[in-house]
């Protein structure tokens, strides 16, 4: 079976949008179209202080208040990254349910250096290794117990792996004597407005700079699928074309 743990959250993020009485007439499409933003200040600049490894501290300069929510909006949900959208469970004799597995899976940031490899629409009927990257998994405990980590799942494309949290894999589920777990998984290209899972932003949060109403200081914390440099200069660069999709 596939599972796809996105697909509901978005219908429930579009019938939240959209007034009762009007349900039945309006399409996904319609809710999601692209709007046209204008910044009031056109020489907008960025000054990095400070770069950690899941971090990003920056000033942002000849900007107003709404203009740095804009980019504090981009930041969360308009840089493409890799996740987990499909799921075929082929054998699962654990204790945890197919649909939490796959949820799990799902929030396993990946390392997405190389997102803009893949197609953003395809013409595949489902997935294909221009618009996704796949992982497989295929254990047996034969101990008393044995944990099944993100250490486990065998890429087939090397570029695509899970991100390493304190340099330690992420604990996926524990099977016992005689469990087994079988299963592929598929990664797609996506944005964090259709589903956090696709944010490579856990916090973005900014202050007005010494009661400055043109400066700001931000702070980026950053799941690990991308470096926080790299985010910040694609979120710049969307900022400064002017074009956001709502």
């Amino acid at each position: 079976m596939f599972y796809t743990r996105d697909r509901a959250a978005v219908g429930m993020a579009l019938l939240s949008l959209v007034p009762l009485g009007q349900l039945r007439s309006v399409a996904p499409s319609k809710v999601l179209e692209k709007k046209l933003y204008t910044p009031q200040y056109r020489d907008v600049v960025v000054e990095v202080e400070q770069v950690e490894e899941n971090g990003i501290t920056f000033q942002l300069r000849n900007a107003d208040t709404r203009t740095a929510n804009v980019l504090r909006k981009i930041l969360l949900s308009y840089v493409p990254t890799l996740a987990i959208d499909l799921v075929n469970i082929e054998t699962n004799t654990s204790l945890m349910l197919d649909e939490e597995l796959a949820y799990r899976l799902g929030l396993v940031p990946l390392q997405s250096s190389k997102v803009s490899s893949y197609a953003e629409e395809c013409t595949c009927t489902d997935f294909c290794p221009l618009c996704s990257a796949s992982f497989d998994l295929d254990i047996t405990c034969i101990e008393n117990i044995r944990e099944v980590t993100t250490l486990d799942l065998l890429p087939r494309e090397k570029n695509v792996i899970p991100v390493l949290v304190d340099e330690q894999p992420i604990l996926l589920a524990r099977l016992r004597k005689g469990q087994s777990l079988r299963f592929t998984a598929v990664a797609k290209r996506g944005l964090g407005t259709l589903h956090t899972k696709w944010s490579p932003v856990t916090l973005a949060s900014f202050s007005c700079t010494d009661n400055s109403e043109t400066g700001f200081t931000f702070y980026v914390e950053t799941t690990g699928s991308l470096p926080p440099t790299e985010i910040l200069e694609t979120a710049y660069s969307i900022l400064k074309s002017g074009i956001l999709s709502c």
